[in-house]
C-alpha cells in the first residue's frame, strides 16, 4: 500500500516541464540545466537511452585504458583488445551500480528516505555525461596527434605539453562537474536538502572505498601469507636438496 500510496502521490504531482528541453537536446542541457532535465528525464520515458549510456562509457572507459597503456594490446589482436575493453567496461559499470546501490540504502537507513536501484542508475548514467565528453575529447585528441607522430601516441604522457595539459584539466573539470550532477540527481530523487544529499553521496564513497580497501588488503594478504610464502618455501627445499646433491658428489 505504501508503494501505491507514493505512485498516486507522484502521478498527482504536476511538474511544469522547460519546454527547452527535448530528447534532442537532454546531453547537453544536462550539464547547464541539471534540475529541469532530471524533471524532464523522470517525467518522460526515464529509462530512454539507458543502456545505451552505459554501453558507450564502457566502451570510451576500454579505448582509453588502451591508449594509456597501449603494451596491454601488445600484437592488437581483435579478440584481444576486444576482451580489454570488455572487462574495463564491466569494471566501471559495475562500480556505479555498487554505487548506486550505497546510494539506495544509505538514503533508506540513514535519512529515511526512498529511492530505487533503477531509478539511481538513471541519475548516474546522466551525471557521467561530462566524463563521457571528457573521454571522447582525449580520443579525439591522441587520434589528431597521430598525424603529427606518425611512431603512435602512447598515453597522455606523450602528447605534447600543451594538449597534456588541456585533456588533464578538461579530465578533472569534467570528474568534478559528475560529482556535482549526481548529488543534484540524487537530491532531485531522493527529495533531501543539498546538505544531506552530500552526506549521502560521502558516506556511500566512503563505504564502497573502505569495502575495497578491505577487499584488496585481503587478497594481498593472501597473496602474501599462502602463495609467496609456499614458494619460498619450495625454493629452500629444492635449494637444499641441490645443495646435498653437491656435497655428496
Amino acid at each position: 500500500m505504501d508503494e501505491l500510496d507514493d505512485f498516486i502521490e507522484e502521478t498527482e504531482t504536476e511538474v511544469e516541464l522547460d519546454p527547452s528541453i527535448t530528447w534532442k537536446n537532454v546531453w547537453f542541457s544536462i550539464l547547464y540545466k541539471p534540475n529541469p532535465t532530471f524533471d524532464f528525464i523522470f517525467h518522460t520515458d526515464r529509462k530512454k537511452h539507458l543502456w545505451a549510456i552505459w554501453l558507450l562509457l564502457g566502451t570510451l572507459s576500454g579505448l582509453i585504458q588502451l591508449i594509456d597503456a597501449p603494451e596491454l594490446a601488445k600484437t592488437y589482436e581483435p579478440l584481444y583488445v576486444l576482451g580489454i575493453i570488455l572487462g574495463v567496461g564491466i569494471v566501471i559499470v559495475g562500480f556505479y551500480a555498487l554505487m548506486s546501490l550505497t546510494l539506495k540504502y544509505v538514503g533508506t537507513w540513514i535519512f529515511k528516505t526512498k529511492s530505487t536501484f533503477m531509478d539511481l542508475m538513471i541519475v548516474q548514467a546522466w551525471a557521467v555525461m561530462p566524463s563521457m565528453m571528457s573521454l571522447l575529447l582525449q580520443i579525439a585528441v591522441s587520434l589528431l596527434m597521430l598525424f603529427v607522430h606518425p611512431a603512435g601516441i602512447h598515453g597522455q604522457a606523450d602528447l605534447p605539453e600543451f594538449a597534456s595539459v588541456m585533456v588533464g584539466f578538461a579530465r578533472n573539470v569534467a570528474l568534478v562537474w559528475s560529482i556535482v550532477l549526481t548529488i543534484i540527481g540524487v537530491r532531485h530523487l531522493q527529495k533531501l536538502s543539498y546538505g544531506k544529499s552530500i552526506a549521502n553521496y560521502l558516506i556511500s564513497s566512503v563505504a564502497i572505498i573502505t569495502v575495497v580497501f578491505g577487499i584488496s588488503m585481503s587478497i594481498a594478504y593472501y597473496y602474501q601469507r599462502f602463495v609467496i610464502h609456499e614458494s619460498s618455501q619450495r625454493y629452500l627445499e629444492m635449494n637444499d636438496s641441490y645443495e646435498g646433491v653437491i656435497e655428496q658428489q
